[in-house]
């Protein structure tokens, strides 16, 4: 059988569209298949949308709602929330969420690393995309006892809560490597 060495498809085009709240995208490209008995290009296109209502404030029970939208033909996409406590000087959480919104993963993780009673908070459920239906769900994120703790100074911690869309494990388009990098991201200070 001919194969294309190291070559299962190719990813042709893709947007992504952030907005406040959202995250819309479209990836498209090709796979080869051998259909009777030939090596085939076959098209593709996937596109979704995942929107976020979040609260003004993070306090006790807070309420967020996850709304994932799938074409037609379009599956195995998921969507969840991750809260992560961020803890640092001023300087340091300002450099790190500068750098999270430049794209680095990095910072977050070290500056979570530096809390002393790093807290990790968030729904263990998960939202699952369905072809040609918008699906939601809404889940509620306590404050946590470690940001709102007495030791805390205001500027010195951070709460930070992460939508991320999660393309299911058994699919191999190309390009599904940016959709598991397409975030949104929410920073709430101490109350």
């Amino acid at each position: 059988m001919w194969r294309d060495p190291g070559r299962e498809g190719m990813l042709t085009g893709y947007g992504l569209d952030y907005g406040e709240s959202h995250v819309a995208w479209f990836l498209e490209g090709f796979e080869w298949r051998t259909v009777a008995g030939r090596p085939t290009r076959v098209p593709w296109a996937t596109r979704g949308r995942l929107e976020v209502e979040a609260p003004a404030e993070l306090g006790e029970a807070s309420s967020w709602t996850l709304r994932l939208t799938l074409p037609e033909g379009e599956a195995g996409v998921s969507a969840r929330l991750v809260s992560w406590e961020l803890c640092g000087s001023d300087e340091a959480l300002k450099a790190g969420l500068d750098r999270l919104d430049g794209g680095e993963r990095l910072p977050m993780e070290r500056l979570a690393e530096g809390c002393p009673r790093p807290v990790a908070i968030g729904p263990s459920g998960i939202l699952r995309g369905e072809a040609g239906k918008t699906v939601s769900a809404t889940w509620s994120l306590p404050a946590g006892a470690s940001l709102a703790a007495a030791d805390t100074t205001p500027g010195t911690r951070v709460r930070l809560v992460e939508a991320v869309l999660e393309p299911a494990s058994d699919r191999t388009l190309p390009g599904d490597g940016l959709l598991r990098r397409a975030r949104l991201f929410f920073a709430y200070e101490p109350r």
